[in-house]
């Protein structure tokens, strides 16, 4: 079953009977180009976190920041973050723990 994909916007994968089964879905490459804060183009977006690996936890460093979180990517979305916040969303850098 293929659904169609808005260009550049993340959505969600499956149906809603189905979501449940869908743990670990790809993600396309994320190029990162660095500007300054004030030239950030402004478009409905989730701050996706992105972590090391799939525990999700880490240990905290003196910084206050988890150790096994990497960053936030902003990836363009035609929903409230909330709904992406409540199904857990999350960029993986290794599904291997």
């Amino acid at each position: 079953m293929v659904f169609p994909l808005p260009p550049c916007c993340i959505i969600q994968q499956c149906p809603p009977p189905l979501v449940s089964q869908v743990l670990f879905s790809p993600m396309t490459y994320v190029q990162l180009k660095p500007v300054q804060s004030e030239d950030l183009a402004t478009y409905p977006h989730y701050d996706c976190p992105v972590y090391r690996t799939t525990a999700r936890r880490g240990t905290l460093s003196t910084t206050g920041h988890s150790t096994n979180f990497v960053m936030f990517i902003r990836l363009p979305t035609d929903r409230l973050p909330a709904h992406w916040v409540i199904r857990g969303v999350a960029l993986i850098n290794s599904l291997a723990t």
